[in-house]
């Protein structure tokens, strides 16, 4: 099932997009929201955060943070030492996904630079940044590359992954696709655990069950940017 279009009225002005727009949105970790201290209130600056709210409406949390901070000045997460979010439930995807991170990079980002991993299979199954020219979907023990342009520090990065009902797998960073082009892959993905290395500024994570139309890539984009 694919994304629904998202940008028009019936009187034909745009519309505001919100990922919630997007039919096969599962989980929005959303920017600056539903993050929660131990005592359930909005962490202060440099203050552990304990759990992130999912925005789609659930309002399912991850079951655990560690090593995760609220840094108030830069409006993001960042962590001491590659910390992350636990999700609440394991999330497996036989076919079709996609999943949506924006991030920055203090300083050159290099193989520690972690989006998600299974946790059970920590070694087998992630998706990483592992210099800046090579983007890594290590699915079911095998390396998918891409290379994406070269990736420095002091701006915002939009990543996408996305796999398609034809089991094509595609990078996307800041609304292009990855002149690698497609990689074939039909082996399950599994994760439970998003990451955030030390050198991160972490904003925002999505998680759809199947690929995004154009349209909604495009939206999804600007979305993103205007964080």
């Amino acid at each position: 099932m694919l994304g629904l279009g998202s940008g028009l009225v019936t009187s034909g002005a745009p519309s505001e997009f919100l990922p919630s727009n997007i039919s096969s949105l599962i989980h929005w970790y959303k920017h600056a929201s539903g993050l929660e201290d131990a005592g359930g209130a909005f962490p202060d600056d440099d203050e552990k955060i304990t759990t992130w709210r999912d925005n789609k409406g659930s309002n399912d949390g991850t079951t655990n943070a560690y090593d995760m901070l609220w840094d108030d000045t830069n409006k993001a997460i960042v962590s001491p030492n590659y910390g992350g979010f636990v999700l609440a439930d394991e999330l497996t995807f036989a076919g079709a996904f996609s999943i949506y991170f924006r991030v920055q990079y203090l300083e050159t980002p290099g193989a520690t630079d972690y989006f998600s991993q299974d946790l059970s299979n920590a070694g087998g199954m992630f998706i990483s940044v592992r210099s800046p020219t090579l983007f890594r979907a290590r699915i079911d023990s095998t390396n998918r590359d891409f290379s994406p342009p070269t990736l420095g520090t002091g701006q915002y990065y939009n990543f996408g992954l996305e796999r398609d009902s034809s089991n094509n797998l595609r990078l996307y960073i800041d609304g292009t696709e990855s002149s690698t082009g497609a990689r074939t892959d039909t082996s399950a993905v599994i994760f439970d655990l998003m990451r955030c290395s030390t050198n991160d500024l972490y904003v925002t994570t999505l998680i759809f069950d199947d690929a995004l139309s154009s349209d909604d890539r495009a939206a999804m984009e600007t979305y993103l940017s205007n964080i």
